[in-house]
């Protein structure tokens, strides 16, 4: 999905931006504060477009980005990337 997260371009948000997946109807955005397996993936928003703004996250904090299609259900998490306001 080739998930893309904004590297402080951005004071008030977080932009995070994937390329389409085939089939999907819908896309989930999660977020976490680690890569590790047993991280708390929070979902913080859904769309059906391909980008999405995390206006909630906190300044000076690092994230890591996951998104999840939603076909026929929701698949597995995709590739992530760091991102910060």
């Amino acid at each position: 999905m080739n998930v893309q997260a904004s590297d402080g371009t951005f004071t008030d948000r977080i932009r995070i931006t994937w390329a389409a997946s085939t089939w999907a109807t819908s896309y989930t955005v999660y977020r976490a504060t680690s890569t590790s397996r047993r991280a708390t993936k929070v979902a913080i928003g859904t769309t059906t477009d391909t980008s999405y703004d995390d206006t909630t996250a906190s300044a000076g904090v690092t994230y890591y980005y996951v998104t999840a299609t939603n076909a026929y259900g929701e698949s597995g998490f995709s590739t992530y990337d760091t991102g910060y306001r």
